[in-house]
Formats: C-alpha cells, sequence, structure tokens
C-alpha cells in the first residue's frame, strides 16, 4: 500500500505509546515520525535525540548491534512478518541501554518500504535489576557465551576495574586490557550450565577472586553470568601464615628436644605443630602418634595427671605465668 501523510496523520493520532515510523532508503532508516517519548530511552531531549537520528535511525544504536539490525529489517522486507529484536541504544548519562522492539512493514512511500516499530523501553526494569545487583560487595557480570562481550557490570564490578562505558567491549579487552581470551579464563572449562571456582588470580588486575559461573539466557541472548568476590585478603593471610608456619617449623625442627605448638579453643587443647623430637620423648614414632593429633591432647594423658597439666597449661595460655612445667604420663 503506498502512504501519504492523511495516512502517517492517522497512524501518529491512533496509536499510543512509544513508537517510531521509518522510511527505508538507500540502507538507511530514515524518520518519518518520532513519538514525544523515544528521545527519553535515550535519557535525551528531542533536540539531541533528533540531532542523532537525523541521518539514519540506526545512529543511535550501538554499533555492535546494528548488524542485527540490518539483519531484522532484511527479514522484514522478505516475508512480511513481524520482526522482534532486543538492542542497545545510546543513553546520554548511563551509556547504553537496552529496548525491546517490535517492527511491521505497514506500506511504501515513494516507492520505499515504510517500517513502524514500537518500543517497550527495558530501563525502569533494568534501572530495579541494577539497583538490587548493585546492593552488594560482589562483582557481577554477564558475557555473551559465543563473542565473549560484556553485556552487563554492576556498580562493584564497575568499581573495581576502574574504567568507563563498557559497551560493545569483549570481557578480556575491557577488563584485563587483552586482544585475546585470557589464558587463564575458566569459562572453557564449564560442564553443564555452572562452574564454581575457588581461588583464581587475575595477574592484569594483581588480584584472587572466588568464582561462581552460570549460563543464562539476557535479553534472548547465550550468556554467562559470572559472580566474582574479591578474595585477595584471605589469600595473602593463608599465604602469610603458611609462610610463618613454614619458618617455625625450620626453627623448632633444628630443637634438641620435644617441642610442641598448641591451641586451645572452647577448652580443648589440640597440637598444632611438632618436631620430631617429640615422638622419641612421648615413646612412640610419628606413625603411631599420627591418629591422634587431632584429638584434645588431655586424651593422651593418663587421667591422674591432667589435672596438673591442665593448671600449669592455663597459667600460662591466659599470661598469669611466662611459662610452666608439667610431669605427665602418656598413653602407649
Amino acid at each position: 500500500m503506498e502512504l501519504n501523510s492523511d495516512i502517517i496523520s492517522t497512524i501518529i493520532n491512533t496509536n499510543p505509546g512509544d513508537y517510531g515510523i521509518y522510511r527505508l532508503r538507500d540502507g538507511r532508516l530514515e524518520g518519518i515520525y518520532a513519538s514525544p517519548g523515544l528521545a527519553a530511552l535515550s535519557g535525551m531531549t528531542a533536540e539531541e535525540y533528533n540531532e542523532i537520528v537525523r541521518a539514519d535511525a540506526t545512529n543511535i544504536v550501538l554499533e555492535c548491534d546494528r548488524e542485527l539490525i540490518g539483519l531484522k529489517t532484511a527479514q522484514l522486507q522478505n516475508d512480511g512478518c513481524d520482526a522482534d529484536i532486543t538492542y542497545r541504544i545510546k543513553h546520554k548519562t548511563q551509556g547504553f541501554v537496552w529496548v525491546h522492539a517490535r517492527a511491521r512493514r505497514i506500506g511504501l512511500m515513494d516507492g520505499c518500504p515504510v517500517l513502524m516499530t514500537v518500543f517497550f523501553g527495558t530501563s525502569s526494569e533494568s534501572e530495579e535489576h541494577s539497583v538490587l545487583l548493585g546492593n552488594t560487595s560482589t562483582n557481577i557480570y554477564v558475557v555473551d557465551t559465543n563473542t565473549k562481550e560484556l553485556l552487563y557490570a554492576n556498580e562493584p564490578a564497575m568499581r573495581s576495574w576502574g574504567h568507563g562505558d563498557y559497551g560493545g567491549c569483549s570481557c578480556h579487552e575491557y577488563i584485563n586490557g587483552l586482544e585475546e581470551p585470557c589464558p587463564w579464563c575458566c569459562l572453557p572449562d564449564m560442564e553443564g550450565d555452572s562452574l564454581h571456582e575457588e581461588a583464581l588470580y587475575l595477574p592484569t588486575l594483581r588480584k584472587w577472586y572466588r568464582l561462581d559461573c552460570r549460563q543464562m539466557s539476557w535479553h534472548g541472548r547465550a550468556a554467562v553470568a559470572i559472580y566474582a568476590v574479591d578474595i585477595t585478603r584471605r589469600v595473602e593471610r593463608q599465604r602469610s601464615l603458611e609462610t610463618d608456619m613454614n619458618e617455625l617449623e625450620n626453627i623448632l625442627s633444628s630443637v634438641p628436644g620435644g617441642v610442641c605448638v598448641f591451641s586451645e579453643q572452647d577448652g580443648v587443647i589440640k597440637l598444632v605443630y611438632t618436631n620430631d623430637g617429640f615422638f622419641g620423648t612421648h615413646c612412640g614414632s610419628r606413625e603411631f602418634w599420627q591418629p591422634f593429633m587431632d584429638e584434645n591432647i588431655l586424651y593422651w594423658i593418663y587421667e591422674q595427671d591432667r589435672e596438673g597439666f591442665l593448671r600449669d597449661f592455663e597459667r600460662v595460655s591466659k599470661g598469669s605465668r611466662q611459662q610452666g612445667s608439667a610431669t605427665y604420663r602418656v598413653r602407649g
């Protein structure tokens, strides 16, 4: 059907909501009409919005999604069926937002196809999700399964990475500044729909993360949601403790006689470390004593000798004495 200004006016006057009418000419979408609320989807004034879309309405679309728009437009011309699509458009303050659009070919104008597109903005829903997902210390981000494009990142992730708009960037490019997928990436190891990585080191950020990854659909795209918890301090503290323990073991192993390190919690005394001299003074080998190492050490001591051992142990552990001594018998 050939359209004229009267028909276009009728369409405008009888259709509520956010929509645009476009003429497809020479591969460009020329704007015929944009409803008053359309610019607001991009957080812009009508003047700002029109300046961007004047030559081609796809200029408001993120460049990485324009090919998809082209495919859907071609589909409309070929089979005449409605096209349903979710994609990203530029936003004045947020970089980009996702919109859901449904387009239909409604006729011809000057021999060129005319399309009407109705927009279902997901911005309010996305804002609620952003608030919800941003109220956490966990970095949460979503990556396209096929292209590794970064589709979403919450506020904690953005603060952690420390730079701006990620629209159209791959995760390895944006997060780690790499041209190729990260050598340490664990996503290729995912089996089924989830993966857990207890500790993964990112050398570019010099941080350790605990990761949980889950497959999902993000606005119709196959994607992986990644939950990353910064455990750098915990790992460094654990490594420091291991280093201190190794140094302690080196010192104590050179001391003649039996030397032990004990810990006490809730009245339970356990052996943390002992040198080889301990086993000789306690009438047994390491193999003999190993099964008892996780027990309360009072169980090793004859019942009649426990009170004296415990009395001196508590005096030292509570700081009333710098040192103590006890004579006791052990199981053998």
